[in-house]
């Protein structure tokens, strides 16, 4: 279905549920794992760290993992990357049995 527009609300209410989820997940991310998986505030740093490092190689390869494909079909890909990763901790709910 190329051609069609989403509409304007439509559009809004992703975005802003996109910006919600996002800031809480990068606010809370933090508290949780201190709090739930004991992390020291150097672990966090080192998570923060690391989490920054990854954002940065995925932002520089996305030009060419979007080329040549559909919005919509780049746009429900990150969708459902961001919706796995959010639900890692409930998927995932204790790491120290790995230990």
């Amino acid at each position: 279905m190329t051609g069609v527009r989403a509409p304007l609300s439509v559009v809004l209410v992703i975005t802003f549920l996109g910006s919600v989820g996002s800031g809480t997940f990068w606010a809370g991310l933090f508290f949780v794992s201190a709090g739930r998986y004991h992390f020291s505030a150097h672990a966090n740093l080192v998570l923060a760290t690391i989490m920054g490092a990854v954002y940065g190689v995925a932002a520089r390869a996305s030009g060419a993992l979007a080329r040549g494909r559909a919005p919509r079909q780049v746009l429900s890909a990150a969708l459902l990357v961001w919706t796995l990763a959010a639900l890692t901790p409930v998927l995932i709910p204790d790491v120290r049995r790995w230990r």
